[in-house]
């Protein structure tokens, strides 16, 4: 969920996470300004995410009425992708500095030897893009050493 969370993220997709269970049966969705929805879940289907588009004026409502609330009490709001991550991490009880650092070594390396998808018609790009843009967002500056002086 956390690497999904920031593919989208890479795409400039803003999220939210809450944890508010009147929202537990609502799909996940991203609102284009009004003029359509996307609505894409692994969440409860069978084998098989579920993907599909609406521009219904009712639905687009509902999504816009869902987007307001859950932004209003957001567990992950933050003004930044890369804050808004290291929030992601902590409401998921991942560690978001050795996210970082596992990122960053696998953008370094490539994750074909992580996961090889069965069928010819997926690939990893989605999966590296995310790690490369967790390896981005959470830089972790890396402690210096200080040297005892003689």
């Amino acid at each position: 969920m956390f690497l999904a969370i920031a593919l989208m993220e890479s795409f400039g997709i803003r999220t939210w996470v809450t944890n508010d269970g009147g929202f537990a049966h609502t799909d996940g969705f991203a609102l284009s300004h009004g003029r359509r929805a996307v609505i894409a879940s692994w969440v409860r289907t069978e084998g098989a995410s579920h993907l599909a588009v609406t521009a219904r004026p009712g639905a687009l409502r509902t999504f816009a009425d869902v987007t307001g609330h859950v932004s209003d009490h957001s567990a992950t709001a933050a003004e930044q992708a890369g804050q808004r991550l290291v929030a992601t991490a902590e409401y998921l009880g991942l560690d978001a500095s050795w996210l970082g650092r596992r990122c960053a070594q696998l953008s370094a390396v490539g994750t074909e030897r992580l996961a090889r998808p069965r069928s010819r018609l997926l690939g990893l790009e989605g999966l590296e893009a995310a790690c490369r843009f967790v390896a981005e967002q959470l830089v972790i500056i890396p402690r210096t050493r200080t040297m005892p002086t003689r």
